[in-house]
């Protein structure tokens, strides 16, 4: 039965070859029709976003250690020795003011009558030497300055008709006139009459008197740390001629004084804070007239 099967398949192969064509060439492909692109499709919506966790509590900080103690401190090495002082360096110049007297001077002939001029008319004292003080303000009342002693001008005469005894010759002091605190310009009522550094009395070229001036201070605040600086000024009417053909010839002069605060506070301090001075009538004051190299 097989065989059979199989010659008969064997029969329907060659009998399809036999009928089989010759096949002829293949035409060149043709184009390919345009593909047809469906619309796409919209987008699908995106999930809402899971909600965050809770953020985990942070844990307590633990506690900080102990300070540990500090060392102690280590001793200190012994100073060592102070080199030996240098010899003092010599002395510049300078020039020093000391406590002296002022005069009236000698006048031109005929010769000065001593029971009139010269007079004391005026003094002028501040403690500050500007018209702005040293706070950079002008003072109260618009005044140049200001005084804050109380000054006396002392007459001293050595008078050769006067016994020499001690305390009796010279004469000094004797009060001509006082600049009172806290006046800065001041006019001398009643001026009293000076005298010129020397005279001669009596007998021509005998019993000669010679007058000085001097100032001091005698008054003051409570705790001196001002500078003072005075003025006396004088002056001396000569008149010469006869009937009208008399002529009036003014001569003028000043005695200045001077101290500054350190001096002022020193004596002040020497004499249990008092204004009394060495010498009991006041602080002397310094004549910057008379000064050495």
């Amino acid at each position: 039965m097989s065989n059979y099967y199989g010659n008969y398949n064997q029969y329907l192969g060659a009998q399809r070859c036999c009928n089989l064509k010759t096949q002829g060439p293949v035409g060149p492909q043709g184009p390919a029709g345009p593909a047809a692109i469906g619309p796409q499709g919209s987008q699908g919506a995106t999930g809402a976003q899971g909600a965050t966790g809770a953020q985990g509590s942070t844990g307590s900080q633990g506690a900080t250690g102990a300070q540990g103690s500090t060392g102690s401190q280590g001793a200190t090495g012994s100073a060592g020795l102070i080199g030996a002082t240098g010899s003092q360096g010599a002395t510049g110049p300078s020039l020093p003011f000391y406590l002296d007297y002022q005069v009236v001077p000698f006048f031109p002939s005929p010769p000065f009558d001593p029971s009139g001029n010269p007079r004391l008319h005026f003094s002028y004292a501040i403690t500050t030497n500007s018209c702005i003080n040293v706070a950079g303000t002008v003072p109260l009342g618009g005044l140049c300055g200001q005084n804050n002693y109380t000054y006396t001008l002392y007459k001293c005469v050595y008078d050769e008709n006067q016994p020499v005894v001690s305390g009796s010759n010279p004469l000094c002091p004797t009060v001509v006139a006082t600049h009172t605190l806290p006046t800065i310009c001041q006019t001398i009522s009643s001026p009293p009459n000076l005298e010129p550094c020397s005279m001669i009395v009596g007998p021509p070229l005998s019993n000669p008197i010679n007058t000085r001036y001097m100032c001091a201070i005698t008054d003051g605040s409570s705790n001196p740390t001002d500078d003072a600086y005075i003025e006396w000024h004088w002056y001396y009417l000569h008149t010469t001629g006869i009937g009208p053909t008399l002529q009036d010839h003014y001569f003028t002069g000043k005695f200045i004084f001077v101290a500054n605060a350190a001096y002022i506070a020193s004596q002040y301090a020497l004499q249990l804070n008092t204004y009394v001075g060495i010498s009991g009538s006041g602080i002397g004051m310094f004549n910057p007239s008379n000064h050495t190299a």
